[in-house]
């Protein structure tokens, strides 16, 4: 079979390829765990990673893109940075105090989050129906965590961490947002910042936790796990899913995004043996419908 190459054929083909590669993430993320490496040391190991192969591909094909560069955009870089440190290491960490499938369910309510806090921050008016999408994803998230406080009370803690770890997504998404047109960064220039800000806040955690000497993983298969998860799982999804905001509007990319629990539920059942709860899976329903309805509705506003 002939697959198709036209230009038309691999731009669709790039909303499914984020969602597949991301995924893996959580898979990738428990799968390095099991080699005794601390949730600080995964998130510093992932981001480093991350940050070099995207800098090696930056420097020989984007060079040019680094002439422009603002201090307005440099300080929402760095606060960006701040915020998704923060998001990769609670997400880190509900990965492993909860399930896959709650983790990145709860982490699917980012754009919830974007729209509260551009409301209350950045004076951004919301369209009025966009007051009952947020409550129905409020309704579904809640029913995840109590589910989890009345049959699981263990995993609520890694809710918690998933929780947290969106807001903190939500912020960094939003710094971006602050910024004019005239000010806005080429992506390579704006994301390595981000990504040398967020370095820099978790290497002062590690230095500060005392766990420096683990930086470096003893095994060869922690090495391929974070590999994985620092070059397929953040450089490559995250460059996917940002080129195709390029050509598809926000919603769009959002609702294909919105895929990811599920792929990564089936994936935690295969390869982790992680059961189904299915009472967490009726919170599927009002989160999704939260979330692709706020996408849409702001993104016609």
């Amino acid at each position: 079979m002939v697959v198709p190459k036209s230009p038309a054929f691999r731009r669709m083909a790039l909303l499914p390829a984020a969602a597949m590669v991301l995924a893996w993430v959580p898979i990738y993320i428990r799968l390095t765990a099991r080699e005794n490496l601390p949730a600080l040391i995964i998130a510093f190991d992932r981001l480093l990673i991350a940050a070099l192969a995207l800098g090696l591909y930056a420097t020989l094909f984007h060079r040019r893109s680094f002439a422009q560069f603002t201090r307005r955009a440099l300080v929402a870089a760095v606060c960006a940075g701040v915020f998704f440190a923060i998001h990769i290491y609670l997400f880190i960490l509900a990965v492993q105090y909860t399930t896959v499938a709650n983790a990145v369910l709860l982490i699917a309510t980012i754009p919830i989050f974007a729209a509260i806090f551009g409301h209350l921050f950045l004076k951004e008016k919301p369209h009025p129906l966009s007051y009952a999408a947020i409550a129905f994803a409020a309704f579904g998230t809640s029913l995840v965590v109590w589910t989890d406080l009345r049959w699981d009370p263990a995993h609520l803690t890694g809710d918690l961490f998933g929780l947290f770890s969106a807001l903190a997504g939500a912020g960094y998404f939003l710094m971006r947002r602050t910024l004019p047109q005239k000010d806005l960064p080429a992506f390579f220039p704006y994301i390595l910042t981000v990504y040398a800000a967020a370095f820099t806040v978790l290497l002062a955690l590690v230095i500060a936790a005392g766990t420096a000497s683990q930086i470096l993983p003893r095994t060869p298969t922690a090495w391929l796990w974070l590999v994985l998860l620092g070059v397929v799982g953040t450089a490559l999804g995250h460059s996917l899913y940002n080129k195709a905001l390029d050509y598809f509007k926000a919603y769009v990319a959002g609702s294909w995004i919105l895929t990811e629990p599920i792929l990564s539920a089936v994936l935690a059942w295969i390869i982790l043996d992680e059961s189904f709860n299915r009472y967490v899976f009726l919170a599927v329903i009002p989160i999704y419908f939260g979330v692709i309805s706020i996408l849409r509705l702001e993104s016609r506003s």
